[in-house]
Parts: structure tokens; sequence; C-alpha cells
């Protein structure tokens, strides 16, 4: 059962995160909420927020390789975008975008056994 939970609490983390990056990288500037967080910062936690629950899926490796490469790709595919919205495109943010990716995936990947025995050991109690 808490395996379950876990996955459904995944997703919809995964859905909301996507939600943000996407409304909050199209949504016009002079119409946006202006933060007071370094444009690269944001887009690095964003993608590493991202990858990272992406990252604890259950799922083989391999698909959770291709999950970060989807992700990349959609830091690229809404760079390209954003001129047409009254945004810049910008190399700089796509690069924040994969470094975010990379660390995110990593840490998501290399948790994901540990919190498997939490669940595990849980369930025995």
């Amino acid at each position: 059962m808490r395996h379950e939970v876990f996955r459904l609490i995944r997703r919809l983390a995964a859905i909301l995160i996507i939600f943000n990056i996407v409304t909050g990288s199209l949504y016009p500037l002079a119409e946006g909420l202006a933060l007071d967080i370094p444009d690269k910062l944001q887009h690095f936690v964003a993608y590493m927020a991202l990858a990272f629950v992406l990252g604890l899926s259950s799922r083989p490796l391999a698909v959770r390789l291709f999950y970060f490469a989807l992700a990349a790709g959609l830091g690229g595919a809404i760079e390209i975008i954003q001129p047409y919205v009254g945004r810049h495109m910008s190399f700089y943010d796509f690069l924040a975008d994969l470094a975010g990716v990379i660390l995110g995936g990593v840490l998501g990947v290399l948790m994901r056994p540990l919190l498997k025995r939490l669940l595990e050991l849980k369930r025995t109690r």
C-alpha cells in the first residue's frame, strides 16, 4: 500500500513541477510575478526538482534516463518557444536547466534505494 501512495505522490509532484515550469517559463514577462531570485538559479532548482522526482521512479534505470532526456528536452523546447510569447531565448537558461536535470537525476537515482528500504522497514513494523 505504501508503495502505491509513494508512486501517486511522485506522479503528482512531477505534474505540479512541470506545470510550474511551463507556466513560469511561458508567462509574459510584463505580466509575470517578479521573484528576487537569480534567473539561472530558478532554472537550475526547477529542473533539479523535476529530475529528482523522476529519479525516484521504480522504473529501470534506462527508462529513468529517458525521463531525464525528456526533462532536458522540455527545457530546450521552452527556450525555443519563449520568443513567441514575449520572452527571450537563452542558451544559458538551457544550460542551467541541463545542470539541474543532471544533479537532480543523480540525487534521485541515488536516493531511490534508500527510500525503498525505508518504506520496507516501515511495512514490517
